[in-house]
């Protein structure tokens, strides 16, 4: 991904691939917010706690751009 630090403090992460797009951040509060524009063109966002690990939503949604 490209990182980027977001004018808020988060950190925030970009993936591209084709016309889809990923992009994550997480606060200092372990709060990761993300939004994504999926292959039939539809949309996913949402906020989810980060504890010990990355929510399981989340992971599936990376791996489609680590294929």
């Amino acid at each position: 991904p490209d990182l980027v630090p977001e004018p808020t403090g988060e950190i925030g992460m970009n993936w591209r691939k084709g016309k889809v797009a990923l992009t994550m951040s997480i606060n200092s509060n372990g709060i990761i917010s993300f939004a994504s524009l999926t292959t039939s063109g539809g949309e996913v966002f949402g906020s989810m706690p980060f504890k010990d690990e990355i929510p399981r939503e989340l992971l599936t949604l990376v791996t489609t751009f680590c294929e």
